[in-house]
């Protein structure tokens, strides 16, 4: 499968769960992730969660067919960011992760 391939199904997965998640979370700009030691591919896209920052989502599909969903900010201005966050789901958890990823209480 090439990258477009698994970034659509990990887009299609989210959405059997839960039709408005990526909406509800002001998801933009997606890019599918390429094959390397740790992934077999993924999604990466931006989400609105505070103003002031900027936050990634990063969808990896492991090698053991799991996922590992990463939040991912930083300040608007600063190029770096780092890791806020980091847990594993599987693709019927997805949306439900993302989501509680996107609104943390």
């Amino acid at each position: 499968m090439n990258e477009q391939h698994i970034a659509q199904t990990i887009i299609n997965q989210i959405k059997a769960s839960d039709r408005w998640c990526l909406a509800a979370c002001g998801a933009r700009d997606y890019t599918g992730l390429d094959t390397n030691e740790d992934r077999r591919g993924g999604l990466m896209f931006r989400v609105t969660i505070n103003p002031r920052l900027f936050h990634k989502i990063i969808i990896e599909l492991t090698h053991l067919d799991e996922y590992e969903v990463i939040l991912w900010g930083g300040r608007r201005k600063c190029v770096d960011g780092e890791e806020v966050e980091s847990r594993e789901a599987w693709c019927d958890t997805l949306a439900e992760t993302v989501y509680e990823l996107c609104n943390p209480r």
